[in-house]
């Protein structure tokens, strides 16, 4: 996920701060970058929660 992150929505970005203009100016690209930035962090801090979770019971519970 990270991955994906950083090759598509991070270079936009960067591209916005740095010369103070959208790439594509289209509600299309617009709609698709705001739809992957905010999946993408959703599903981020989702497998970190689960991978935590994961974690506290193969230290912790290590009978099952």
């Amino acid at each position: 996920m990270c991955l994906i992150w950083a090759m598509t929505v991070a270079p936009a970005t960067m591209h916005v701060y740095l010369f103070n203009i959208v790439w594509s100016q289209t509600p299309t690209f617009c709609m698709i970058w705001k739809f992957l930035d905010s999946f993408i962090y959703a599903s981020i801090a989702k497998l970190v929660a689960w991978a935590s979770i994961e974690r506290h019971i193969i230290i912790f519970h290590n009978k099952w």
